[in-house]
């Protein structure tokens, strides 16, 4: 278990830029998989990634410096990154994913119906467009067999 959970924020680390955070956080989980197997299980967790605890601790920094400029002791900060994979969060990740997943539906729906609007109307402006051309001819003296 826990090799796999240092494989796993190994293989996460070099993804993201800003390795000002991304190195030491990494490298602070990889050290307490290695020491604390439960620990290595929460870091297993499907939900939680490297990324995720990196935007977690952003948002709890800012909560604790009011939104403004400032300094967190890297000891803070650590426990920020424990903090978030110790967090029981699947049921609300579970619930995110499932507005993501409405969201995008109702965004294809939308997509499909703009699709299906604009069809009709290029269908339109053909027939139309064909209605003129056999008037015209028909105003030329020329009979339209079509």
């Amino acid at each position: 278990m826990r090799e796999n959970a240092i494989k796993k924020i190994k293989e996460s680390e070099h993804k993201y830029h800003g390795p000002e955070l991304a190195n030491p956080i990494a490298e602070f989980v990889i050290g307490k998989c290695e020491e604390d197997e439960e620990f290595a299980a929460l870091v297993m967790q499907e939900h939680k990634t490297l990324l995720k605890c990196l935007d977690f601790i952003v948002e709890q920094a800012k909560k604790h410096l009011n939104g403004k400029a400032g300094y967190i002791p890297p000891e803070e900060v650590y426990a920020m990154a424990n903090d978030y994979f110790a967090m029981d969060d699947a049921a609300l990740e579970a619930k995110k994913a499932e507005a993501d997943a409405k969201r995008e539906e109702e965004s294809k729906k939308r997509d499909a119906e703009q699709k299906s609007a604009k069809a009709e109307k290029d269908a339109e402006k053909k027939a139309d467009a064909k209605k003129k051309s056999v008037e015209k001819k028909q105003a030329d003296g020329q009979m339209s067999l079509f």
